[in-house]
């Protein structure tokens, strides 16, 4: 379908890629991966001819479609959602024009006349259209848009009211509905929800076509790839499979070539020491030469496999301690128009929870982040911070609030109170923005630059609850494998919305699934709630404050650690009460005086003793068993929390998730453990009091 033979491309004195040969297969799936800055879109551009390569051929199959969805799209207006997706249709339509004109002369054709050649042409029209779902086309726009996110009641907007993320929706839709031969894709995913992304990973997997796609979110390529393509400055190297099986078969060609410079390196030694002995001998210096030329041979051969990729690298601080409950959103109702979101909405957030928001678009996900950080107002209840909470929120569109006219040196500054130059430097040089770099204009960074300033000026801002919204737009894969493992091994609150579902599970240990105004905690990973989901195992959600009759409601928790109305909150945290003075006998009594006891009277107290142990026998024994497992449960907790305060737990990753996963049912145990306790406690007290 597509082939490139020995191209080149750069720009001024810097070589994008060199030598590059790839020939694309019809029915390939190839996902073209590299780092920032190897020319992947660039390639993208050739291939489509909207940039000439500096050297060498491009050919792709005669009469074959190309589509190509790019990173950023020019804005439509003037044309509704489902006018614009319909674009992609002009193929179908066309077809469609010249059967009805068929038809219109075959209806006036004389029945003596020869048609042969017409009633050929309709039939093999007609079993094109059909094939190309012509009969379907309303259902089949339909389908494609509210696949991608849109609700029904959306498809006549006019497409001028959308942002660029909904807009870029629009031009993937009508891609899609286009059935090209071949689909060229640079970061589909990067406007799309999860609920939008699985769609489309089912809807490209049946795709009958070609597909080249550039992505740095790796289950989509694990789901849809044959073959993995890696863009560098040394030229190109196809790998067959997913790209699971891409960085397997690039461990072991890096493990070959190692093996191999090794070898080299041994005869390389073993020439030089002949080279060094014998260079200055008349007999021998002709061998000597020779040995010579062979070294400069084994230098040639020689493969560097200690060239890293340039990538971001830094560590969150330590978080700034807080209380146990650093947000408390109560009664909460959030309404958008006359469009209702939120209604009695009772969530709290506490220390070191690591939370994903998922669920379908519209839902509320970013409103409710948005609620988390303070960012949008609500009509009723209350948003409370808890002591010294410091919340950052990471905005889906972050780099849109930077200010284009500043050098990236002073947007930093504006998120480094207290820091110095150096530092801000410092960490900047960590996001890649060095030398010169940093006295460049934000107006002229590149969207994957962008983020990473945004991303550097969140490092520089204290914080012990981070909220992100798709923080891992725009970045390279190795990039977004720097800030997933930063936030694994962040100890604040983190909640985060994001597409990537391998970034999801390497950060998270609770999925909250949010959706027609309720919020649904799942325990575990990304992968974790899709199986409970799939199995129909679904938590209760969060109850509505509305909801809350119960003087005395279970106590909750931590994944759903629902504040109480004012009138019936419990505190969790130890209280003292002040004793009134006028119940304490101050007298002391007369100690020297002794009532003796008697006979009747020690024996009405030892029956009294014996109804009082019968009576309180089975209770005291709940009270023990409630006492014994809030005992195994702190200590179990105590014994988790020592391997994780180990930094050797953290090399390996099945027990770090196991670890995690057992602190958090541990946490959410204790609490109910701790109610049982008290209640078993107050019961056999109140059965103590009625022998007193």
């Amino acid at each position: 379908m597509i082939w490139l033979q020995d191209v080149s491309k750069g720009y001024g004195a810097r070589t994008l890629f060199e030598g590059v040969h790839w020939d694309v297969k019809p029915n390939q799936r190839v996902g073209l991966v590299g780092p920032n800055g190897a020319g992947k879109t660039t390639l993208f551009s050739i291939v489509t001819g909207e940039l000439a390569p500096d050297g060498g051929t491009v050919r792709v199959a005669r009469d074959a479609t190309v589509g190509y969805l790019p990173q950023e799209i020019a804005t439509v207006s003037g044309r509704t959602v489902r006018e614009e997706a319909r674009r992609g249709l002009d193929r179908i339509l066309a077809l469609g024009r010249e059967l009805e004109a068929l038809e219109a002369t075959l209806a006036q054709a004389t029945h003596d006349g020869d048609h042969a050649a017409e009633l050929d042409r309709y039939a093999d029209l007609q079993a094109r259209f059909d094939a190309l779902g012509g009969f379907q086309l309303d259902a089949r726009v339909e389908e494609v848009l509210t696949g991608l996110g849109f609700k029904r009641d959306q498809l006549d907007r006019d497409c001028g009211q959308l942002s660029g993320g909904w807009q870029m929706r629009v031009a993937l839709g009508r891609l899609l509905l286009m059935q090209p031969d071949v689909l060229l894709l640079d970061e589909p995913t990067n406007h799309l929800d999860l609920e939008s992304l699985v769609w489309l990973e089912g809807f490209l997997r049946e795709y009958r076509g070609t597909l080249v796609m550039i992505s740095h979110d790796r289950s989509f390529l694990n789901a849809l790839c044959t073959h993995i393509a890696e863009l560098s400055g040394q030229g190109l190297q196809v790998y067959t499979g997913n790209f699971e099986d891409y960085l397997e078969q690039v461990a072991l060609r890096l493990a070959v070539l190692e093996r191999q410079n090794k070898n080299l390196e041994r005869r390389a030694a073993e020439l030089q020491r002949f080279v060094d002995r014998f260079r200055y001998k008349a007999s021998k210096a002709k061998q000597a030469q020779s040995r010579l030329k062979q070294l400069e041979k084994l230098d040639a051969q020689r493969t560097d496999t200690d060239a890293k990729q340039r990538t971001i690298h830094f560590e969150l601080p330590e978080p700034p301690r807080s209380g146990r409950v650093l947000l408390q959103l109560e009664n909460v109702h959030k309404r958008w128009g006359e469009n209702p979101i939120y209604a009695g909405l009772d969530v709290q957030l506490t220390r070191g929870q690591k939370i994903a928001l998922v669920g379908p678009n519209g839902a509320g996900k970013s409103t409710l982040l948005k609620l988390f950080a303070g960012a949008t107002p609500f009509q009723e209840g209350h948003r409370t911070l808890g002591e010294q909470t410091r919340p950052y929120y990471f905005a889906q569109h972050q780099i849109e609030s930077l200010d284009l006219r500043r050098t990236v040196f002073e947007e930093a500054m504006t998120a480094a109170a207290g820091q110095t130059p150096g530092f801000v430097r410092s960490i900047l040089g960590a996001f890649l923005f060095s030398g010169e770099d940093v006295e460049k204009r934000v107006g002229v960074l590149s969207g994957g630059e962008k983020n990473r300033l945004a991303l550097a000026k969140m490092l520089l801002t204290p914080a012990n609850l981070l909220l992100l919204d798709e923080p891992t737009n725009h970045l390279d894969m190795a990039s977004c494998n720097v800030l997933e493992a930063a936030l694994g091994d962040y100890t604040g609150t983190v909640v985060l919305i994001s597409h990537d579902r391998h970034f999801i599970d390497g950060v998270v240990d609770e999925v909250w699934e949010v959706a027609e105004g309720r919020v649904r905690p799942f325990l575990g990973s990304y992968d974790d709630y899709v199986r409970r989901r799939a199995s129909g195992d679904l938590p209760e959600p969060f109850p509505l404050h509305r909801a809350r009759v119960a003087p005395q409601p279970k106590a909750p928790t931590p994944v759903a650690a629902s504040p109480l109305p004012p009138e019936t909150q419990q505190s969790s945290a130890p209280s003292t009460r002040a004793l009134d003075p006028a119940t304490i006998d101050w007298s002391g009594g007369d100690a020297d005086i002794k009532r003796r006891r008697s006979r009747d009277d020690k024996r009405g107290e030892a029956e009294n003793r014996q109804r009082k142990a019968q009576a309180t026998r089975a209770p005291r024994a709940v009270v023990d068993q409630a006492e014994r497992e809030v005992e195994r449960l702190e200590s179990s907790l105590t014994e988790l929390r020592g391997l994780q305060a180990d930094p050797t737990h953290y090399q390996r990753p099945d027990e770090v998730r196991r670890v995690a996963l057992e602190v958090a049912q541990a946490e959410a145990a204790l609490p109910d453990a701790y109610a049982r306790w008290e209640a078993a406690q107050a019961a056999l007290e109140a059965i103590e009091a009625q022998f007193q």
